[in-house]
Parts: structure tokens; C-alpha cells; sequence
């Protein structure tokens, strides 16, 4: 059964004594990436799907928002690679 992914909220956020700096525990950010990642591969497919039906500059709009959808994800892979491997991986399988 695929684990649910969450985004980080202040339920998710705990203090370390004596610092008085916020922090995130390393598998709800995980989580977090997961869920964004998920959610941009999503949305990249559901406009690829949608430029079968469009027309004109209707298909170039399309175009270029999924190429930003795409350097989105770059970004995030850059940023957090072990993460996105992990999404990749469940991907392919």
C-alpha cells in the first residue's frame, strides 16, 4: 500500500530545547517533496493529455506551461535527489 503523502504544516514542526529554531523531521520533508513531485507529474500528464485536443495557440500555451511544470522539477530534483530517485523508481516499477 502506497504511504499517504503530507504537506508540511505547523502540526509537523517541533522546537529543539534551548535553540528556539523550528525544525522539520527529515521524513515529513521527505514526505512533503514526495507529494509535490507526485503532484507536478500529475498535472504535467494531464496537460500533455490535453494537447491532443488542442489546436492553434492553444498547443503552444500548453507547451510551454508543461515546460514549466518540467523545470519545476528540476529545481526540485537539484535541490532534493535522493527524494526524487525514490519517485522515479516507483515510477518505472
Amino acid at each position: 500500500m502506497p504511504e499517504k503523502n503530507e504537506p508540511l504544516n505547523e502540526s509537523k514542526r517541533f522546537w529543539v530545547k534551548n535553540r528556539g529554531v523550528p525544525l522539520y523531521a527529515y521524513p515529513d520533508v521527505k514526505s512533503a517533496v514526495r507529494g509535490l513531485i507526485k503532484e507536478i507529474i500529475q498535472e504535467i500528464e494531464y496537460w500533455e493529455k490535453s494537447i491532443k485536443i488542442a489546436s492553434g495557440l492553444e498547443i503552444a500555451f500548453l507547451k510551454r506551461r508543461i515546460a514549466t511544470l518540467e523545470w519545476c522539477i528540476e529545481k526540485i530534483k537539484k535541490w532534493f535527489p535522493d527524494v526524487f530517485e525514490e519517485v522515479e523508481n516507483e515510477q518505472t516499477a
